[in-house]
């Protein structure tokens, strides 16, 4: 069984983005891939992740809204549960 994680993010602070994906790293169950979403067309989330190669970077182009930027990140995930 194999979990991949989707982080759908909106907001301005790459830093927060940043401790979610640590608490993922740092969580007791095991996750697959970690899939960060940035619904904010303006930020820069794939130059920020780019040196971490256990994090895939979706970027749908606009706010899709929550709904899309999941469906976004699944499109992606290759884990057996979102």
């Amino acid at each position: 069984m194999s979990v991949s994680a989707i982080i759908v993010t909106c907001g301005e602070d790459i830093a927060l983005i940043r401790a979610a994906v640590g608490s993922l790293r740092a969580s007791s169950e095991p996750v697959h891939e970690i899939i960060v979403v940035d619904n904010h067309p303006q930020r820069q989330t794939a130059t920020a992740f780019a040196d971490e190669v256990d994090v895939i970077v979706a970027i749908p182009g606009a706010n899709v809204g929550f709904t899309g930027g999941v469906a976004a990140g699944a499109a992606l995930a290759t884990g057996d549960f979102l």
